[in-house]
């Protein structure tokens, strides 16, 4: 028996002899809520008050089983009650900000936290503070409640590390280091921290140390699914694509030994770490390695959206394109209003010769979003398709976002050797010539341009 079922077993002897007393409901309630049994603790704490309405300590404990079991407006209404015989419990202010917070009224949660540094001035409150006054962009103000908290309580490494994240956000990842360094050296093991440090040496580009900071990290936790795949990140970026692919695989293995394999999370894990690893081997041009990773998800996620575009790419870099049409199609079906995948169906379709096909798609791409790439890819289309005059205008279209675009102005100079109008087109040649003075197919389109203008005089 552990130590809190024994303890609510004495409980509950003494309560048999004395059910009415509200210490001993009181003790009882707590007991429950380090035991997570919430429900039966808020029971207890209710009896208690019942018998004794005004107890700052059955109070304080009620607001928090209400917060832990996410019952915020329950929770401010109990409170707000509470404060009106309790003016100056600072406790009840703080945890009805935090249900301020959790509700993401956030301005009326810093007036909440005032309130309680006006009773007690207390750094657990200031980071509150602070992190509610990140949550609306005041940074400057932010920061200030941060270093306030730290004068109040030196070795907490949990302020210091607040303060890194909020230089995090602001992407000054520098200074971010400096205090996630200062609070790891006052926790060397605190995870949050060092969790926060491998994403900003990856971010700065410094794989060799975040390489180190995952490996204390998995050391620690090997559980921390995001520093495996971090790690795995930060070695295929130095090129160490096989340590890169072990990597993933080590921790793959490590969720099939440990984990409870028909928990909806281990899925979720095993299916980021396999999608990364097929990630990398089309990195390195391995796509039947990487489609077979991305079977593999899919077979524990089959509706996940972005494996089933991953192993479309997959698909179409082997050229199978029928497949890959297929697959694009069931994600299209499960996000219709992405024009990303009616891009690529428009891609699929040209690789089948389906370009009329493929010009639908670009065209319903283009009502959902405007996209350059998109109208290029039309472009192309239509030019295959011998629409030369719509041609025209979206060339235009291309070379007005992308000046220097040469393919642009070749593809239009050619048009306009079609079309038997070799001035039109000798101008795009020379345009293009002008930025590829070498350019062979710009080159040839100018001679064709000349050749036929020789021709008409």
């Amino acid at each position: 028996m552990d130590r809190y079922e024994e303890a609510l077993e004495c409980a509950d002897k003494a309560l048999k002899i004395n059910p009415d007393d509200p210490d001993l409901l009181d003790v009882k309630a707590e007991i429950l809520n380090n035991m997570d049994r919430y429900e039966e603790a808020l029971e207890c704490a209710d009896k208690a008050l019942n018998i004794r309405p005004d107890n700052t300590h059955t109070l304080n404990l009620k607001a928090r089983l209400l917060h832990v079991m996410h019952r915020h407006e329950d929770e401010l209404k109990f409170i707000e009650n509470a404060i009106k015989t309790h003016p100056d419990n600072a406790y009840m202010f703080n945890i009805k900000g935090l249900a301020l917070f959790s509700l993401k009224r956030y301005k009326e949660a810093v007036k909440s936290f005032d309130a309680a540094l006006a009773v007690n001035y207390d750094s657990t409150v200031l980071v509150n503070k602070g992190r509610t006054l990140d949550k609306l962009n005041k940074n400057k103000s932010a920061l200030k409640c941060f270093n306030e908290a730290s004068s109040l309580d030196p070795k907490n490494a949990a302020i210091v590390l607040d303060k890194g994240k909020l230089f995090m956000k602001v992407e000054k990842y520098q200074s971010a280091l400096k205090y996630i360094n200062k609070a790891l050296s006052i926790d060397p093991h605190y995870e949050d921290a060092l969790t926060n440090k491998k994403t900003t040496l990856f971010v700065l580009r410094n794989y060799e140390e975040a390489i180190k900071c995952c490996d204390m990290l998995i050391k620690l936790n090997r559980n921390s699914i995001t520093a495996w795949k971090t790690k795995g990140f930060a070695l295929s970026n130095l090129g160490r694509d096989e340590e890169a692919i072990k990597c993933f695989d080590d921790a793959i293995a490590f969720i099939n030994k440990y984990h409870n394999h028909c928990s909806s999370c281990d899925y979720n894990h095993r299916s980021m770490l396999l999608i990364n690893k097929g990630k990398i081997h089309m990195n390195v041009g391995k796509n039947l390695d990487a489609l077979e990773c991305f079977n593999k998800s899919l077979s524990s996620s089959p509706d996940d959206v972005s494996t089933l575009i991953y192993k479309t790419e997959a698909l179409t870099k082997l050229k199978r394109y029928s497949e890959g049409l297929k697959c694009v199609n069931r994600a299209h079906a499960l996000d219709p209003n992405d024009p990303t995948m009616l891009t690529q169906k428009g891609y699929l379709f040209e690789k089948l010769g389906l370009n009329q096909k493929a010009l639908e798609c670009y065209n319903i791409a283009l009502d959902i979003e405007y996209d350059i790439d998109t109208v290029i890819s039309k472009y192309f289309t239509l030019i295959k398709l011998e629409m030369f005059e719509e041609a025209i205008k979206c060339g235009d279209v291309i070379i007005s976002v992308e000046p220097n675009n040469v393919d642009a102005l070749i593809s239009q100079g050619y048009i306009f050797n079609n079309m038997h109008d070799p001035h039109k087109a000798l101008s795009y040649f020379n345009k293009a010539l002008a930025i590829q003075p070498y350019n062979a197919d710009a080159q040839d389109g100018k001679n064709m341009s000349q050749s036929i203008m020789s021709r008409k005089f």
